[in-house]
Parts: C-alpha cells; sequence; structure tokens
C-alpha cells in the first residue's frame, strides 16, 4: 500500500500554492474553471488505496455506480478551489488497471482521453468499450459526470486483442469546443465512423490517427495514416490564438508516409508536424532528416506557430546540419504565418535535454518546460548552472519573443511535468515529484513512492 501522508503549501499572500497526492501514480492538470477560481486535476491511482487529494479522498465503498478496479490503477478527477482545497472528488475506472492520456477543459466541459488493460470502462451511466486494453473518450460535465463517451475497440477486434494497439495519446478542445484526439492503432479501430484497418497487426507495426467530435460526442471527421512500420504521434495542438480550427499534430513516421486528405500527394519522413483544417484536410507538412521528436507546440495570435521537442541525431535546417549532444539536445522551432522556419533555438547539457512544452505570455515572452541533466546551455551560452546531482530535473524557462534569455525557475526531478498557462498569466505546474523540489515559496518533499 502507498505511503499515506499528504501535504499542502501555501504562499504567505495566497497566490501560489502546492499539493501534493497520495497514492497517485499520474496526475494531468487543466487549466482554471468557468469560475476563474478552480483548478481541475484528473490522473490515476493505486486502487488498493483510498486517495487523498485537497482534504477529500475517495472511499471504495462508495464508488458507485463506477465499477471498482481489482488490481492495477483506477482514474480519478477532482475540482480544487482557492489554495488547493477540493470541491469535488470522483474515481471511476474498470476491473483492470487503467492510464489517463490527457485531460482537456473547454467552459464546463471534461475531456479525458484513457486506455484500459481489461475489457470496458465504467465512467458512470454504464459501460463503455469493447475490447481488452481498448482506448476510451469522454466528455464530463461541471460535476465530473459523464457527458458522452468513446471506446475505439471494433465489433470484430476480439479476434486481435492479443496483439492489437488502441492508444489515445491525446485530447484537446478547440476553440470552436470540438474535441480533438490523437493516438496509435492496429491492425483495426473504430473512430465513430465505422471499422477502419491499419498496415499492420499491432505494436510493431501501428498506424496514427487523428479525429474531431462535436460536443454531442457526434463525428465530425476521422483520418489515420501509416504504413508497414511502426508509427508514433505525440501531440494535438489547436489554434487557440487565432481561433482559426486548425490544428498541428506531431509525432515521428519511420519511412515517408502518405498523409490522407485532399492533399494526399503530402509526405512526411522521419519527424512529422502536420496541420488540418477544420474539414480535417492536410493543408501544411514539415519534416526534417536525423529524426528530432516534436514533443509541444502553440499558435501565436499573428498565425505564426512555435514547435518545441528534442533530437538526439544531426538534423539539417535551412541548409545548416546541427550536431546534437552525445545524449540528444532540445529544440524549439518558430514558423511564420505562411509556415516559413524563421528562428530555431538549441538546449544542451551534459545529459539529455528536451523541451515539453511552450507556451506564450500575453507579454510576447515564451516560457518553456525544460527537462535537462548538468549545466544547460542555448546555443552554446550559459543558462542554468549543474546541481552536481547528476539527475534530470526541470526548470521553467522564459524567452522574450526575439529568443533572449530572460529568467529560470529550477524546480527539480519531476517525472512527466505539464505546464498549462492560466488566464491570469501564471502557469499550473503538474506532475510526478521524485525527490525534494524547490519554488519559490519553499521546498516539497514527496512520500517514498513519489507523489
Amino acid at each position: 500500500m502507498a505511503e499515506q501522508a499528504t501535504a499542502s503549501v501555501t504562499s504567505a499572500d495566497g497566490a501560489h500554492w502546492a499539493l501534493l497526492a497520495n497514492a497517485a501514480t499520474e496526475l494531468r492538470a487543466a487549466s482554471i474553471g468557468a469560475d476563474a477560481e478552480s483548478v481541475w486535476v484528473a490522473g490515476t491511482f493505486d486502487c488498493d488505496d483510498v486517495l487523498e487529494l485537497g482534504g477529500l479522498y475517495t472511499r471504495r465503498d462508495l464508488k458507485i455506480p463506477c465499477r471498482v478496479g481489482t488490481y492495477g490503477n483506477d482514474l480519478f478527477v477532482a475540482e480544487l478551489g482557492p489554495a488547493g482545497r477540493a470541491r469535488l472528488i470522483t474515481s471511476f475506472g474498470s476491473t483492470g488497471s487503467d492510464q489517463l492520456s490527457a485531460l482537456s477543459l473547454h467552459g464546463e466541459r471534461l475531456g479525458l482521453a484513457m486506455t484500459s488493460s481489461d475489457g470496458p470502462l465504467d465512467i458512470g451511466g454504464g459501460s463503455t468499450g469493447l475490447v481488452d486494453g481498448d482506448a476510451f473518450v469522454a466528455v464530463l460535465g461541471s460535476c465530473a459526470e459523464r457527458t458522452w463517451a468513446r471506446g475505439y475497440g471494433t465489433a470484430s477486434a476480439a479476434s486481435d486483442s492479443s496483439t492489437g494497439v488502441r492508444r489515445v495519446v491525446d485530447a484537446r478542445f478547440s476553440a470552436q469546443g470540438d474535441l480533438l484526439t490523437t493516438g496509435e492503432f492496429g491492425p483495426s479501430i473504430d473512430l465513430g465512423g465505422g471499422r477502419v484497418e491499419g498496415h499492420g497487426f499491432g505494436f510493431s507495426e501501428v498506424d496514427t490517427f487523428v479525429a474531431s467530435y462535436a460536443s454531442d460526442g457526434r463525428l465530425n471527421w476521422g483520418r489515420t495514416w501509416g504504413n508497414e512500420q511502426r508509427q508514433q504521434v505525440h501531440a494535438v495542438i489547436p489554434d487557440l490564438a487565432t481561433a482559426s480550427g486548425e490544428a498541428v499534430v506531431l509525432g515521428i513516421s519511420t519511412e515517408p508516409v502518405a498523409l490522407v486528405g485532399q492533399n494526399e500527394g503530402l509526405a512526411a519522413a522521419h519527424a512529422l508536424a502536420v496541420e488540418l483544417d477544420t474539414a480535417g484536410d492536410v493543408v501544411w507538412a514539415w519534416s526534417a532528416d536525423g529524426r528530432p521528436w516534436l514533443l509541444a507546440g502553440e499558435y501565436a495570435a499573428d498565425g505564426s506557430l512555435f514547435l518545441a521537442g528534442a533530437f538526439d541525431l544531426p538534423i539539417t535546417l535551412d541548409g545548416v546540419v546541427i550536431d546534437p549532444g552525445a545524449v540528444g539536445d532540445g529544440l524549439l522551432l518558430s514558423f511564420d504565418a505562411a509556415r516559413k522556419l524563421t528562428r530555431r533555438w538549441v538546449f544542451a547539457a551534459a545529459g539529455p535535454v528536451s523541451v515539453d512544452q511552450v507556451h506564450l505570455l500575453a507579454n510576447g515572452d515564451v516560457a518553456l518546460l525544460v527537462t535537462f541533466a548538468g549545466a544547460l546551455t542555448l546555443d552554446g551560452t550559459p543558462l542554468v548552472a549543474d546541481d552536481g546531482s547528476g539527475n534530470p530535473t526541470s526548470a521553467l524557462l522564459r524567452l522574450t519573443s526575439s529568443g533572449q534569455f530572460v529568467a529560470a525557475e529550477v524546480f527539480g526531478p519531476i517525472e512527466s511535468p505539464k505546464a498549462e498557462l492560466l488566464h491570469g498569466g501564471d502557469l499550473l505546474l503538474s506532475g510526478k515529484l521524485l525527490a525534494r523540489a524547490r519554488f519559490e515559496f519553499g521546498t516539497l518533499d514527496p512520500s517514498p513512492e513519489g507523489s
């Protein structure tokens, strides 16, 4: 059973707070709620434990009508008010171990992407899904009640269950309120318009998909692409700045692959950034040799686009070959509204570096969430000194719109860190704390298993 100690830390002015959740094995944070005061979080926790979060508890005997997992992880959703005090917490799951991939917020609606290892998933209101190892997407209301849910398994997929893969990697609301999802599958998937066959048999041969759903769960459009090799997808980035309805899908292709849509002539090799319009048709694709992997991005109000990630092989950008360090460097790219590459930044350290998230602030500055080990440099200029531990650490960096370094705040080792930009300009940071972390208002120590 996991450590039961919890801690909550709030700054003197009450403006900043931190919360540790016992038994939680995974955590995702969304932006502030419709009342401009609440924060929604979701994650997984050991179903053998009672989860305490912000003064509220999950109770196994109170998880009716939701089914209780018999082993592994269940899922939880919670609303936190001022100072991190929980207003609502609910849990749900399957009879097996469940995973959460993404949480998104639009008004009073929550979008979730999940995977279950054993059979249908009960989110309240009945089970969803058809087969073991199924992937799910769901939208919840303001009280975390089920609005609609969908499983991606197909009716004839029972024979696929030993080798099949269906995984929703990301789910984000568009400016119009449609839910965009992206993920991987093989050998088949049903996005809502019927069974779609992929190019392989699962695991080592996986295709990718992107889909858009209306507010009632109706499929607007779905697209799949791949070849006879393994594909990967990392994120879907909706245009929230100009509200154009366009979105970029980020991932990796092992070989050139034809993209489905009106512009099927567009092909992307290795690194893959694909922009789709409101009808799901491809309007732009970008690739580079050396297989960099793109993890995050954000649109700017002028229509330009920032993409971020990492690379561990030499890449060529605008005719210039960029060599990474021995273990990989972080990368930030800027494209103008015509999608011409206008600027690139390379982050290096003695250990591996990745730029995990990028956010554009109201004053035009760029905020980056970076994971690295050793002293961090930007295009050769020192930014953050080595803490001497040799362990990976997370830091929040701020650059001007022209790429000049402004400031850095180093936190400590955080697994799967996530940062969400709040309406007031603050950043909401979440992840699994592996060791003591330092913040402006104090330090946090995790439980022995991590918090």
